[in-house]
């Protein structure tokens, strides 16, 4: 942090708050608050991992947009509007894997956490953690209105191709299903 600090400083960032130890024991350090930081601080460019607040401003929407996806990192950003339109703005075209709009609720267990870019691929928590452990298939019967009925444990099996997905052959116009499928 001290470093990062140090660098931005001197390099024109106006300290704000902060910007120190506390007491000088553990890894405690003050909530600090940057502004006016250039592009090629520090602190603009490594994540911190402390209490740092970066405030600069900008010319309008597209260059702030631009100065949050210029990093290949995309874990998660907050921001702040009283425009429905500015937050759609950002819900779409910030590169990010979790957006939070006028609030800090993005760490809750049953929503996903996940980035994009380089900090991470996927997602852990809600209902999209567990989509690394699912196959999606789509099953179509050829005829419509026709449902493809469930299988039993001992028929998945017995139709699994060589990566555990199953198979299904069409029934035949006007037979029933066979009491053990063909596979294609």
């Amino acid at each position: 942090m001290e470093d990062r600090i140090e660098d931005a400083t001197a390099k024109g960032a106006v300290l704000r708050h902060g910007g120190a130890r506390i007491d000088n024991t553990g890894h405690f350090f003050q909530p600090t608050v940057l502004t006016g930081l250039p592009e090629d601080a520090k602190a603009m460019n490594v994540e911190p991992f402390g209490p740092l607040a970066l405030i600069n401003a900008f010319d309008g929407f597209d260059d702030a947009l631009a100065e949050a996806n210029r990093l290949p990192y995309g874990l998660a950003s907050y921001a702040y509007t009283s425009s429905a339109k500015t937050a759609a703005d950002l819900t779409n075209r910030i590169e990010v894997g979790m957006i939070s709009i006028n609030h800090h609720g993005l760490g809750l267990p049953e929503h996903p956490f996940g980035g994009v870019k380089d900090s991470g691929f996927g997602s852990e928590g809600g209902t999209e953690g567990l989509d690394s452990y699912m196959s999606v298939k789509f099953a179509d019967s050829g005829r419509a209105g026709l449902m493809v009925p469930p299988l039993s444990l001992s028929e998945r099996e017995a139709l699994s191709g060589p990566f555990g997905h199953v198979r299904l052959a069409r029934q035949t116009p006007g037979r029933s299903w066979p009491k053990h499928w063909r596979c294609r």
